[in-house]
Parts: C-alpha cells; sequence; structure tokens
C-alpha cells in the first residue's frame, strides 16, 4: 500500500488536509467531505493528491446554487480516488467523481 495526502478547495480555500492510505491497484478509495451551507453564485470544488513517490494530480469541478434548492448543511460530496499502474512504476492517477444529494426537508 501507498500513502499520500489530500487536500480539498472550496473557492480556493482549504477546507480539508488529511494523510491517506491508498488500497490496492485499480481499487478505488473514497473520501467525504461535507459541506457547510453556502451562498447562492458560481462554486469551485478541487482536489489535490500527492502520494509518497512524489507523483501529484488536481482535479476542479464547478457548480452553481440558485433557485429554490439551496445547497444545505449536511450536504454531502464524496470524491473518489482511484491508482493505476505505470510502465514499470505506480502512477497515482485521481477519478473525480461528484455527486450532490439534496436533504429532504423535515416534515
Amino acid at each position: 500500500n501507498f500513502t499520500g495526502e489530500y487536500f480539498i478547495y472550496l473557492d480556493n480555500q482549504l477546507v480539508e488536509n488529511k494523510n491517506i492510505t491508498f488500497p490496492k491497484y485499480w481499487e478505488p478509495l473514497k473520501v467525504k467531505y461535507y459541506l457547510e451551507e453556502i451562498t447562492d453564485g458560481l462554486h469551485q470544488i478541487s482536489i489535490v493528491v500527492a502520494d509518497e513517490g512524489g507523483h501529484l494530480s488536481i482535479d476542479s469541478e464547478f457548480y452553481e446554487n440558485i433557485g429554490s434548492i439551496k445547497f444545505r448543511i449536511g450536504q454531502k460530496i464524496e470524491l473518489i480516488l482511484g491508482l493505476s499502474l505505470g510502465i514499470g512504476v505506480p502512477v497515482l492517477f485521481v477519478a473525480f467523481f461528484i455527486w450532490v444529494k439534496y436533504l429532504r426537508k423535515k416534515n
């Protein structure tokens, strides 16, 4: 297993930084980050991942918060990291998927 570190940025501000241990090759690793309530407008979420070998991967996604559906406290964003093989040496490959799940209104 390889170790590394990831950084999550929301609108270019660091919101989370943790160490990780990557599983075996081709096995995804899920990292969960919970958003606080955010303002209307266009927002960017980014992830930077570095492994112990010095490999670096960066990915970003833009999303918009407008209209009657608002991002609420407790909203979940899942970042799925993948690891792939290079020719003879391991190379970090980050697959960045983002799912946004809205909380149901309490009755």
